[in-house]
């Protein structure tokens, strides 16, 4: 039996609120452990309606799905996947479910960027968004939109035409392109990217299901670019979704007497930091190495092809890490013993490599004074040191014997 559908047909009982789920996979730890379960009322707060869908075991809705989205050419992602999105995991409330066109992406070696904006966007607003978007997906990172109107598409276009990558989340189903005249870019992204959504197929695009697309084009993203907004956007919901979640704000500033601009330059006095190029938020994360993609945007954009930028070039690199080779299996045993859970998850992080102490926090879901503890106690001991500018590493001169 597929997992994944399991998984659909936890998310399909629409009397399973997000607090609901989380209670039951923190009970059962699976979908599937969920799904051959028969009795959940003992399940803190789960109401009658949710009750009486999850005695209903079908699994007939969920294989529909499934063969609809092989139809289409997509994927099915669950949160247990390693091709899930990795820092989507640690948001409050993410999407067990992601279904997708295009690429499989590696995202333990992406660095993603969200770029969104207003609908109704200015001259001034596409060429800022596609300047900074295609330098930021020149030099290696991911541009992540929701493929609407304006700056949206503008950011994904860019990406693209810099020979880049790019990743559209939808508010609609994967078979539902909204709006209609972005097919032609629903496909580009398909070949450069992926499209994405935790709606499934034959979703049409209503107004309630934007709010959930931004928390998930925040939630896989380090940090978030505002490239023009005015007071009341959709824009700005997706900038605090951002704040929630432990992600940086970015914001391109704009005219003070431009309304298009007013949200943008709120956001700024609020604290976001001001961008005026794609240094700006590089700068930002020294510790994820970025590597320029190697393909040029000629001929990125006359291949076409989902070749054109490797996964390996679009990824952010890191420099090659000795430390991983000089451990034996024997020897990350011992270094793990008599650690506490924090300590033990920093530890086995840092097997695979160097890592600043901002991206310990969002890989492993902790806080910033839980990974800033584990961290001392593991120095104090020998087994971690820092490398310089709050990047970490495994010590290499540690004494197993």
């Amino acid at each position: 039996m597929r997992n994944d559908l399991y998984w659909m047909w936890l998310t399909l009982k629409s009397s399973v609120n997000a607090g609901t789920a989380a209670a039951l996979l923190d009970r059962f730890g699976q979908a599937e452990e969920i799904y051959k379960n028969k009795n959940y009322s003992d399940i803190q707060g789960i109401g009658k309606e949710a009750l009486e869908q999850l005695a209903d075991k079908s699994l007939d809705a969920a294989e529909k799905i499934a063969e609809r989205i092989d139809e289409i050419g997509g994927y099915i992602l669950t949160i247990e996947d390693e091709d899930y999105p990795m820092l989507l995991r640690n948001i409050s409330d993410p999407p067990y479910v992601l279904y997708a066109k295009g690429r499989k992406l590696d995202w333990k070696r992406r660095f993603a960027v969200g770029v969104v904006g207003t609908r109704k966007c200015t001259d001034y607003g596409i060429a800022a968004a596609e300047r900074i978007s295609g330098d930021l997906a020149g030099a290696g990172a991911t541009i992540v939109s929701g493929m609407a109107r304006g700056i949206d598409a503008a950011a994904a276009r860019a990406a693209i035409k810099s020979g880049g990558e790019t990743v559209a989340v939808l508010g609609s189903g994967l078979d539902v392109i909204y709006p209609r005249e972005h097919e032609e870019l629903y496909e580009k992204i398909t070949k450069h990217g992926a499209v994405m959504t935790e709606f499934p197929p034959g979703t049409q695009p209503l107004r309630s299901n934007f709010p959930r697309r931004n928390r998930i084009i925040a939630g896989m993203s380090y940090g978030v670019l505002i490239a023009q907004a005015p007071k009341k956007s959709g824009a700005l919901i997706t900038a605090s979704l951002a704040l929630e979640n432990g992600r940086d704000v970015f914001a391109v500033p704009g005219s003070i007497f431009d309304p298009h601009q007013e949200g943008a330059n709120i956001l700024i006095r609020s604290g976001a930091k001001a961008v005026l190029s794609a240094d700006d938020i590089i700068s930002e994360y020294p510790y994820l190495h970025i590597a320029p993609v190697k393909n040029g945007a000629e001929e990125a954009e006359t291949a076409g092809h989902s070749e054109t930028v490797s996964s390996e070039t679009a990824a952010p690199e890191r420099g090659p890490d000795p430390i991983q080779r000089e451990f034996t299996d024997d020897d990350k045993k011992k270094l793990t013993e008599g650690l506490d859970q924090n300590e033990t998850a920093v530890v086995m992080r840092l097997f695979e490599g160097s890592a600043h102490i901002d991206e310990l926090s969002r890989e492993l879901g902790l806080s910033a004074a839980e990974t800033g503890t584990a961290l001392i106690m593991l120095e104090m001991r020998g087994i971690v040191k820092n490398t310089g500018g709050n990047v970490f590493t495994l010590n290499a001169g540690q004494d197993m014997r």
